[in-house]
């Protein structure tokens, strides 16, 4: 580990969240609810949030979220 990931690790100033769910609306939906302060800061470029899909051939298509793409 690089002294710039473990001053990262040590800070809390990144987060990646992995979490599985039955169909893509409802991971629109928990992007949704990390409410306004972290969809503006999306919007602005300080994070980014992608939903990962299967597709029937077993393949997967990675997606930046709506939710932060649209506007209010």
């Amino acid at each position: 580990m690089t002294s710039e990931t473990s001053s990262v690790a040590k800070s809390g100033g990144e987060s990646v969240v992995i979490a599985r769910f039955d169909s893509y609306r409802h991971a629109e939906h928990m992007l949704a609810s990390l409410g306004h302060g972290f969809r503006a800061k999306a919007r602005k470029g300080g994070a980014i949030a992608v939903v990962v899909r299967g597709n029937p051939d077993g393949s997967l298509k990675v997606t930046e979220s709506r939710v932060l793409s649209a506007s209010d």
